[in-house]
């Protein structure tokens, strides 16, 4: 048994229990190991629910940074809206856990959820910057808004419904640029632009494929065992010279 054990563990744990609900017995039993050996690994059950949010947000910060290298500018915030509302539909656990139970954590260890989830806001917060002349209260508002937004598919996506998480996370992309077009505009530097583009359907293919994996990854023990290095640029390879992702119209 080793931490990606527990974490794996503790993911469904605290996504159906909740933190009150959740013991260092209650993991040790579905591990089917003693309370002592998961003390081995951490010192608390807040350390065990640190350890798996910064795990899973350090995960998701790779995607966005192999996004930011090997996207197109011009496509590049929309392949992250993309990432962020799809994974929140195929990682409902994950977001569970990561947008409840982390708030329940002590100071000492809610200061270290906060800083690996100020840093994925910031990255997005810079793309939205980068595109939409938004600064300052108006951007960190407009980022918090984007955010929100995707993380309200929790509560209703249904795996199983008819909706499928692709086009879940196309169709935010357009919600979500709404509104920074009326933020930007609500702040009054108007520049112009698309709005809302229209995106390929199998546009990003390859986002999808390497938030399956991570997810897939933090649920069973042998995927995990598999990632032996992190994602990498292989990922957004094309075996044919088609072209590069971009908003089509």
């Amino acid at each position: 048994m080793d931490r990606s054990d527990i974490h794996r563990v503790a993911l469904r744990q605290f996504a159906t229990k909740g933190y009150h609900g959740t013991t260092v017995r209650h993991l040790a039993a579905a591990l089917e190991v003693t309370a002592p050996a998961i003390y081995h690994h951490f010192r608390s059950k807040d350390e065990v629910l640190t350890s798996l949010i910064e795990d899973i947000v350090t995960q998701d910060l790779v995607v966005l940074r192999l996004i930011q290298d090997e996207q197109p500018t011009a496509a590049a915030l929309d392949a992250v809206l993309f990432a962020h509302v799809y994974g929140m539909c195929v990682g409902r656990e994950e977001t569970l856990v990561v947008d409840r139970e982390a708030k329940l954590l002590t100071a000492e260890f809610a200061e270290r959820v906060a800083r690996v989830l100020s840093t994925y806001r910031a990255i997005i917060a810079e793309m939205i910057g980068a595109e939409y002349a938004l600064a300052g209260p108006e951007l960190e508002l407009a980022t918090r808004a984007v955010l929100g937004l995707g993380a309200s598919v929790v509560p209703w996506f249904d795996a199983n419904g008819a909706l499928e998480a692709r086009d879940v996370a196309l169709a935010f992309i357009t919600y979500a640029r709404g509104i920074l077009s009326a933020a930007e505009g609500q702040a009054g530097r108007q520049r112009g632009g698309p709005a809302s583009p229209t995106v390929a359907g199998d546009c990003f293919a390859p986002v999808a494929e390497l938030i399956d994996r991570l997810v897939d990854g933090r649920r069973s023990p042998s995927a995990r065992r598999e990632q032996t290095a992190p994602p990498n640029r292989a990922l957004f390879e094309r075996p044919s010279p088609e072209p590069r992702c971009a908003a089509a119209g």
